[in-house]
């Protein structure tokens, strides 16, 4: 495992041991609560997809013109997080985004963006409830 890989892990295995919850990312693309995460170099090279449950109050987009505008508070704009991939933002549409994933595009509504994608910043693909 090299330093920057341990950097990824280092906020999961910390949260971990406060007691907070960790999900994993089933193969039908949802969030589950999982009691025992595996951290190993390993995870870092499988599709195996980890995070902290939110604690803030967030939601999926509902609109284009709101998915745009909170990607322009976020570094490194365009670029979101999947599967342990860092994915390019193709096309953003009326209900959904491309992105581009080892040279293919995948569509995610914006359900599924707030439940699979997290910004390159690791937050949540979605906007804070006011």
């Amino acid at each position: 495992m090299t330093r920057e890989q341990s950097k990824e892990l280092l906020p999961l295995i910390k949260a971990f041991a406060e007691g907070k919850t960790i999900e994993e990312l089933d193969t039908h693309g949802n969030w589950k609560e999982t009691k025992n995460p595996i951290f190993t170099d390993s995870l870092i090279y499988s599709c195996i997809e980890y995070r902290i449950k939110s604690e803030s109050e967030c939601r999926p987009f509902n609109t284009q013109e709101e998915c745009w505008n909170e990607m322009q508070k976020h570094p490194n704009f365009g670029w979101v997080k999947y599967c342990n991939s860092i994915c390019f933002i193709q096309n953003i549409s009326s209900n959904g985004i491309t992105i581009v994933n080892s040279l293919e595009l995948c569509y995610f509504n914006f359900m599924k963006c707030f439940d699979c994608l997290k910004f390159a910043d690791g937050s949540p693909f979605g906007i804070k409830e006011e």
